[in-house]
């Protein structure tokens, strides 16, 4: 194969986080939806034990990858600005990566573009406002925060669970959404920076196909 001269080569493991993430969802939607097809008893609890294990199964599969589409989510993020970084800059300001990984991944996506072509994704981004919810929700999952609960009568019980409730599908909607903000993030910078390392960064990353046979 001939490499194109616009390649640059770098010492990167890639994974394909973007691609874990859009599995991690399809897998917690169809449980989801699975549900559903217990009907109006699957509340009542009129089943045999056989078919509650199926329930529990199903329901510890929504949860389960409702917490990790976000964390999936800001690693593909993560991996998409540093690779388009290491395409677009420097040498010598990739030699400098060292102090810049420091920072965040919000202030990655806020600072690089300006680093590389003199352009940032506006206050009105989008993308930007989806990946801080995606990381606070991550933030949320690494840094469990326990709440002791008082059950004084059958009225704060029932607000409670309420709660917990409304808790889930917050979960499942920000969850919903990950790979959307990965998609938008791409979008975004690909419209901000046009040079052609922009994409090929986009399609190293996983978040655009790579043709067969090069980029």
């Amino acid at each position: 194969m001939t490499v194109p001269s616009h390649y640059r080569f770098t010492h990167h493991e890639y994974h394909q986080f973007y691609t874990w993430c859009k599995a991690t969802v399809s897998e917690m939607t169809g449980a989801k939806v699975a549900l559903g097809v217990y009907g109006p008893e699957y509340e009542n609890g009129d089943f045999p034990r056989k078919v509650w294990k199926e329930i529990f199964d199903l329901e510890e599969k929504v949860e389960r990858n409702a917490v990790l589409a976000p964390i999936l989510a800001v690693m593909a993020a993560e991996q998409l600005i540093v690779t388009y970084a290491m395409q677009r800059l420097s040498h010598e300001m990739i030699s400098a990566l060292s102090h810049i990984d420091r920072l965040d991944t919000v202030a990655k996506w806020e600072s690089f573009p300006l680093m590389t072509c003199g352009k940032h994704l506006g206050a009105d981004s989008e993308a930007l406002r989806e990946l801080r919810l995606q990381v606070r929700q991550r933030n949320a999952f690494s840094h469990p925060k326990p709440l002791i609960v008082s059950i004084a009568s059958d009225e704060h019980m029932k607000r409670v669970e309420d709660k917990t409730e409304g808790n889930a599908k917050q979960r499942f909607s920000i969850a919903s959404s990950a790979p959307g903000t990965i998609d938008l993030l791409a979008k975004e910078l690909m419209a901000l920076d046009k040079h052609r390392s922009t994409r090929l960064a986009c399609k190293m990353a996983g978040v655009i196909p790579m043709r067969r046979g090069g980029a």
